[in-house]
């Protein structure tokens, strides 16, 4: 799995990437509704990712590309950012990445299942890899908000991010890469590149023709797109969908919200960024020893259990500050990344068992679900409060748990 390091660099910037969108929308005079927006919106663009990738990945040979493009996405995602001065273009920007970055994440998960026998202890050593990547990117993120400015920070985030992509073209298109070196060292010259350039046009124009004459013969639609991005309605397996739907709508209204409660009690980015990397340094242990669990669901079931208990944590937490804020913060934190190496390795190994085609069903449930917990919760914390907000992602995460433990699998 020599490909699996090229996830590090994308995982680092990823990490430093996704708490400082919020912060920079709270800069910018954001609030518990303009950060539900942002939350939504990069769920929302998962939404549509595992959509498209999720299905696309497991059906196409052409996995690798796939997974250059999510290389793609973070790098294009770094740089729109370093012009940005208002909320909306954050928002904008957040599904761009959310989008496209969530292409590197289920080709890899498709990869890993056509390659590899043992499929949790593969998931799991990439989740390893990409978890501790994570945590390297957390800690960067934890120093360099005390010492460098935002767009400083930003330019750092964007030359990682285009270096990663580099990397990884060079990691999975090596022999192209000599080739071209070769070609340019033996045919120097402006004119030469562009016959060859449209030599190759000409080549893959003609290609084109002819998949476009044939494909519809292939799917026998008016629409032909519509039947690779469209699965079909998961009857079968829908009470399982819809107790993930129930757990990460849980989810939504809780994490969204997170950062900007910590904000509320005074704290700095700093704590973000630690709050953030003892969840991820806790994932990043686990992640190696989920691939030893035999029996799925139970494992599940208690994780679904801790899930409620930190969501009551977090409700506690609200009528408190300072020191007793902090502590509950870093349990919350602890618990937080115990608990998701299990679920995020065990659910996704899971649902590549019962069907793979489905893989990207299940993270589309999930997906609205987190995007309709992130909206709301904006909504219940101008209206009613942070506790009100939390005490309902406990009732969701409840009611996730008796239906997962009537799902038969």
């Amino acid at each position: 799995m020599k490909w699996v390091n090229s996830i590090i660099p994308f995982k680092i910037v990823s990490a430093i990437f996704s708490p400082l969108i919020v912060l920079l929308t709270i800069s910018l005079g954001g609030g518990a509704s303009e950060v539900s927006f942002v939350f939504s919106s990069l769920t929302f663009g998962s939404l549509l990712g595992s959509l498209i990738w999720g299905n696309i990945s497991f059906r196409t040979a052409h996995r690798r590309r796939i997974f250059i493009l999510g290389f793609f996405g973070l790098t294009l995602s770094t740089f729109l950012l370093l012009f940005v001065k208002e909320i909306i273009l954050i928002i904008f920007i957040a599904f761009i990445f959310s989008f496209l970055t969530t292409a590197t994440l289920f080709a890899a998960l498709a990869m890993i299942a056509h390659r590899y026998k043992k499929i949790t202890k593969a998931i799991g050593n990439f989740e390893k890899v990409g978890g501790w990547a994570w945590v390297v990117g957390l800690i960067i993120g934890f120093f360099i908000t005390s010492f460098l400015s935002a767009r400083e920070i930003l330019v750092f985030l964007f030359l990682i991010s285009l270096i990663s992509l580099f990397y990884v073209f060079y990691v999975f298109k090596r022999k192209f890469l000599e080739k071209f070196a070769e070609d340019m060292m033996k045919d120097f010259g402006l004119l030469t590149w562009v016959e060859k350039g449209i030599e190759i046009a000409s080549r893959q124009e003609r290609k084109l023709m002819r998949i476009l004459t044939a494909f519809p013969h292939v799917t026998r639609s008016a629409f032909p797109l519509i039947s690779i991005i469209i699965p079909k309605f998961p009857r079968r397996h829908f009470l399982l969908h819809f107790t993930f739907f129930l757990l990460f709508l849980s989810f939504g209204l809780a994490f969204s919200q997170q950062i900007t409660l910590i904000k509320e009690k005074g704290f700095t980015d700093n704590i973000v960024f630690l709050v953030s990397l003892i969840s991820s340094i806790m994932a990043a242990i686990f992640y190696s020893k989920v691939y030893t669990v035999e029996n799925l669901k139970d494992v599940l079931t208690k994780m679904f259990g801790i899930r409620i208990f930190m969501f009551i944590l977090l409700t506690i937490s609200v009528s408190l500050s300072d020191l007793p804020f902090l502590f509950i913060s870093i349990i919350f934190s602890l618990l937080d990344g115990f608990s998701w190496a299990y679920i995020v390795i065990l659910s996704n190994s899971m649902m590549i068992k019962i069907s793979r085609t489905e893989v990207g069903i299940n993270n589309f449930f999930r997906s609205i679900g987190y995007i309709v917990g992130s909206f709301i919760s904006g909504v219940l914390v101008n209206e009613f409060g942070f506790a009100t907000n939390f005490f309902l992602a406990v009732v969701l995460s409840s009611l996730s748990l008796f239906s997962f433990i009537s799902v038969k699998i």
